[in-house]
């Protein structure tokens, strides 16, 4: 509750942000004390403070971590910009995040071999690019299968999906090649309050 953010495990790439690669059994405090969102994946964190300045720390493989290169950090490098508010819900190895700003915009940066960051390619971007919409910024975004998988809801209230889609967690038939690389919309709902990604299965809840 005072705003302090803790973690332990696995450190190998620096994602436990003590300025070390050693490995922590019991909670080790991440500096700073105005955390508000977090999002982690096996070997890297990303978090939104209350002042909404986005930081992150762990492997830059992909340039994953938003500093427009590949390089680890085992302390929190900030990525640019002062307006960031929210997080997708990681996976168990996100390589690719997502995040929305105060204005509804959302932004991709990170592998992208599967579509995954929404920008009609399979390029890997080391910076944040944005995908076009309007998009709920108080509903987190979904993401699976090293966050090759993405859903989001937009402003609207609807559901959209892209990247991997290879048993259909799209809610689509899988396509040839098996991925989407642009927000394709799921039904045509308008009343989507939240949604996500479990392995191979997406799930959504609608408002009564």
């Amino acid at each position: 509750t005072d705003g302090t953010l803790w973690m332990w495990g696995y450190n190998d790439n620096g994602a436990l942000a003590q300025n070390n690669l050693t490995n922590y059994s019991s909670p080790v405090q991440i500096p700073g004390t105005t955390w508000a969102t977090v999002s982690n994946g096996f070997s890297a964190t990303w978090a939104v403070k209350t002042d909404n300045t986005l930081w992150a720390w762990g492997d830059g493989g992909y340039g994953m971590l938003g500093q427009n290169s590949t390089v680890k950090y085992s302390s929190p490098v900030q990525i640019p910009g002062t307006s960031w508010y929210n997080l997708v819900n990681g996976s168990s190895r996100m390589l690719s995040p997502l995040a929305l700003k105060t204005d509804n915009t959302l932004w991709a940066w990170g592998y992208a071999s599967n579509g995954a960051l929404g920008d009609n390619s399979v390029v890997a971007k080391s910076s944040p690019i944005q995908i076009p919409g309007s998009w709920d910024k108080d509903k987190k975004p979904g993401a699976a299968l090293s966050g090759a998988t993405k859903v989001a809801i937009k402003t609207d209230g609807t559901l959209w999906s892209w990247g991997y889609n290879n048993y259909g967690q799209m809610a689509l038939p899988p396509p040839s090649g098996n991925r989407i690389s642009s927000p394709i919309q799921i039904g045509s709902e308008t009343d989507w309050a939240s949604a996500g990604l479990a392995g191979f299965m997406g799930w959504g809840v609608r408002q009564s």
